[in-house]
């Protein structure tokens, strides 16, 4: 794909406060230096039942556990990280994010 990173930066709401200088491989997620954002996704297949019908209700708690779960990640990596400037970036920062697919 293609990143506009100009543009990036001029509508990202960090650039405030600390500068972006990277993305993660896929780019989806715009980074300053040092820190990190762990990724999940959810399979949106395993919330039709059935019926065909789609389970909102089940998507929205898995959601919530998703997010719970990859904020324990960054809990449990907090003391790998290769630089103290890393670690401190993470532990500031706490980037997550749950995307959604299908098969």
């Amino acid at each position: 794909g293609i990143i506009f990173w100009d543009t990036m930066r001029e509508y990202h709401n960090v650039e405030y406060v600390n500068p972006l200088t990277s993305t993660n491989p896929c780019g989806e997620q715009p980074l300053a230096s040092y820190t990190a954002c762990n990724l999940g996704n959810l399979n949106l297949v395993n919330f039709v039942g059935a019926d065909g019908e789609f389970d909102y209700e089940a998507l929205g708690e898995a959601a919530c556990v998703a997010t719970r779960f990859l904020d324990n990640v960054i809990e449990y990596n907090m003391d790998n990280h290769a630089l103290p400037k890393i670690r401190e970036a993470v532990a500031s920062d706490r980037r997550v994010g749950a995307g959604l697919d299908a098969e």
